[in-house]
């Protein structure tokens, strides 16, 4: 059984305090958390401290942070288990604001080669400008609204998957026309209507799943005779499984697409990593991005002059459909807005200004 980079990581840090004689307190009760309790209690037969909000700590045998500050914390080590950037963030400012006599290890300090790994992610979401072509927005002002590339005139099929209770990028694309086909597994209906769009009740992903309702996307194409199509649009926000679509999908499939935009999950997970790799190298060979923004509802890894998003929303061009020419890229631009809250995160240096082969730039 493969071992993942987390499970390598806490496996390291648990062992080493526990040959020190310390206690393991674990903060919060998340997913890595929760691996981290497996650990020590399945590897190492101890019982640790488990701390997590007030909410949570009713659930199971754990405690809030505000009763563990009540506590004698001499001898514990607190194993920081989140390596989501920002939650990290405001947990660590947290417990030094307790000023526990307890020693705290945050995971996010053990990883090794983050920066490296990130720094790959980057590259291959750089931006590059479609010569001749003005870009607009698609959809909602904040979540739900993508920037493209203006060059919809001759298009007419649009897919959108993953919708959930926002459908503005669809509606916006009925009303231009489109026919949009729309699917997601977890609703009933669309939360909205427009004789221009088509709901299935289906999910997507890279390998079909009968049980749980999820089709690759060549059946989804299928369905509509659209199996010979080109020149249409592709909208995807799945939660993270659009990496396992990625790595599975035929390229001859993406080329059907003029336009692809979608939010991509959880780019700072080490766990993800090849898979994030993988999938965003298969899309590079057909596409290249145009736009990219950060949804500031994940959080952001910073590093020197790495800033690398959670969360990020990237649209792709068709690279036989369009010239696409070096940029010099920050964001946010005129046409971005927050997804949540009411400041966007800025992402400087995204531009791509390096010639490929063939080009004079």
């Amino acid at each position: 059984m493969a071992v993942s980079a987390t499970y390598t990581v806490l496996d390291r840090i648990i062992g080493t305090e526990l040959g020190k004689g310390r206690k393991i307190a674990i903060f919060p009760m998340g997913r890595i958390g929760t691996l981290a309790r497996y650990i020590l209690e399945n590897k190492y037969a101890c019982k640790g401290i488990y701390i997590d909000n007030s909410r949570c700590a009713d659930s199971f045998d754990a405690v809030s942070l505000e009763k563990y500050k009540e506590a004698d914390s001499s001898g514990v080590t607190i194993l920081l288990a989140t390596n989501l950037h920002a939650l990290n963030q405001a947990l660590l400012r947290e417990l030094h604001r307790m000023e526990p006599e307890a020693e705290i290890i945050n995971i996010i300090d053990h990883y090794d080669g983050m920066e490296e790994r990130l720094g790959k992610i980057r590259d291959l979401c750089r931006v590059r400008k479609a010569e001749g072509h003005q870009m607009t927005r698609i959809g909602a002002r904040h979540d739900g609204g993508y920037v493209m590339i203006d060059d919809f005139k001759e298009k007419d099929t649009a897919y959108s998957i993953g919708i959930a209770s926002e459908i503005s990028w669809d509606m916006d694309m009925a009303h231009r026309g489109m026919q949009v086909y729309c699917f997601d597994h977890t609703i009933q209906k669309l939360p909205a209507e427009n004789k221009n769009l088509h709901f299935f009740k289906l999910g997507l992903c890279g390998r079909t799943n009968l049980s749980q309702g999820l089709h690759t996307l060549d059946t989804m194409l299928a369905l509509n005779h659209h199996e010979e199509k080109s020149r249409m649009i592709l909208k995807i926000d799945i939660e993270g499984a659009e990496w396992d679509f990625l790595q599975r999908v035929p390229c001859e499939t993406l080329s059907r697409f003029s336009q692809i935009t979608m939010e991509l999950h959880h780019l700072t997970d080490a766990d993800s990593h090849e898979s994030i790799l993988s999938g965003l190298e298969k899309i590079n060979r057909t596409h290249q991005p145009v736009w990219v923004h950060a949804n500031g509802a994940g959080g952001v890894f910073e590093s020197g002059d790495l800033q690398m998003p959670e969360l990020l929303e990237v649209t792709f061009a068709n690279r036989n459909e369009y010239t696409l020419i070096p940029s010099d890229y920050d964001c946010p631009t005129e046409l971005d807005f927050p997804n949540t809250g009411e400041k966007d995160i800025r992402l400087a240096g995204w531009g791509s200004m390096e010639c490929r082969e063939g080009e004079q730039c």
